[in-house]
């Protein structure tokens, strides 16, 4: 392991709500996270502002921030939470970085028109490009059907049932371990990387769903132990 590698968790677009609120569940479960952000003093500012909000829980580990390109350094474990239309310009340049990491795409290619949200028609899933950008990284594809909502509420219960696709079973287990961590999450085998396309076409429905019920649902498996 290399000495920079002092963090359990790194999120890469860990300023915006799906990175903060991830990087706020990880901390609370007893991670310590590093979140990145495009800009080195936004990532700084964004850990100092959790690390506050947090500061009355007993179990938060250390939080952390700077850029991008210090995040995919600092932990072996790194969630990409950041847009799917930013990803090709971001990950070819932390390829060598993420090697022979475990890298979970949480990207949903997703397109807003007239306040109604469509998925993007594309071959493969958002992961499986996620995979051909970081060919020497373990990628799964995991946290597509949660809200950054309740992600943020991290007083309260997930009781959510998180789905993980992966072809490495390296991958699948470090993902599962993390969602473990997390008040009442379930972690869910749901096969190949290329079902990915599936669990992220799931997250556009949410959406349209949350819309009509002005709530934040999530997705729970029924029948499994």
């Amino acid at each position: 392991m290399n000495l920079s590698e002092n963090f359990d968790v790194a999120v890469l677009g860990g300023t915006g709500k799906l990175g903060t609120g991830l990087g706020a569940r990880l901390a609370v479960s007893g991670m310590s996270v590093f979140l990145g952000s495009r800009r080195e003093e936004t990532g700084v500012t964004s850990a100092l502002r959790l690390k506050a909000k947090l500061s009355g829980f007993d179990t938060a580990a250390d939080v952390a921030g700077g850029s991008n390109h210090e995040a995919a350094l600092r932990a072996r474990v790194v969630i990409v939470a950041v847009p799917a239309f930013a990803l090709g310009d971001m990950l070819p340049a932390l390829a060598v970085s993420l090697a022979d990491k475990v890298v979970v795409s949480t990207a949903v290619p997703v397109r807003f028109a007239g306040g109604v949200a469509t998925l993007e028609q594309r071959s493969h899933s958002m992961a499986e490009d996620v995979a051909r950008m970081l060919p020497h990284s373990h990628v799964a594809g995991a946290f597509h059907t949660v809200s950054n909502v309740n992600l943020g509420h991290v007083e309260l219960p997930l009781s959510e049932d998180i789905l993980i696709t992966s072809d490495s079973g390296r991958a699948f287990s470090e993902t599962a371990a993390i969602v473990d961590l997390i008040d009442n999450a379930r972690p869910v085998n749901a096969g190949a990387l290329a079902n990915s396309g599936l669990t992220e076409s799931l997250a556009v429905l949410l959406i349209s769903i949350n819309a009509t019920y002005h709530s934040h649902s999530g997705i729970v498996i029924s029948g499994i132990p």
